[in-house]
């Protein structure tokens, strides 16, 4: 399994890219292991995970895009690749079809990984520590926070 690229998160004078955010969703698919929730529960015998499905189409949800073909220019993008931890994108044709036959059941996984990431709430994004969930504040005192400088 391919991890996402550990990034800091610092600003910075000037933008980077339109697809930044990207590296805190791979983060967030890291800190709840989407793979572990999503491949023994909805198995393949080959082709592209269906972990990698969804943590294509949530990204592209995440940049404002909901086209299937959309995904077309994930599949140039190493950044894209990286941050989320991919081992393989997937065709426009192949994320279509695994939705038609697979949407229904995966709307249902959508509650379990929303109580997922609920339950992993920490300052592990690099944030302040004035905006910082308060149990996170008294775990963290006295220690720098990644997104410090």
């Amino acid at each position: 399994m391919a991890d996402p690229v550990e990034f800091v998160v610092k600003k910075l004078p000037y933008d980077l890219s339109s697809h930044g955010g990207l590296a805190l969703v791979g983060r967030l698919f890291k800190r709840i292991n989407l793979p572990a929730m999503v491949d023994p529960k909805y198995p393949l015998r080959s082709g592209i995970a269906n972990s990698d499905i969804l943590k294509c189409y949530v990204a592209m949800l995440t940049l404002g895009k909901n086209d299937f073909e959309a995904v077309e220019a994930f599949r140039k993008q190493r950044f894209a690749h990286q941050a989320l931890g991919l081992r393989a994108v997937p065709s426009s044709a192949t994320l279509r079809q695994r939705f038609d036959a697979m949407g229904c059941e995966w709307s249902e996984l959508a509650d379990s990984i929303n109580r997922a990431i609920k339950r992993k709430q920490s300052c592990e994004f690099g944030c302040w520590p004035q905006s910082c969930p308060r149990q996170c504040r008294r775990s963290t005192r006295g220690k720098k926070h990644q997104g410090q400088t």
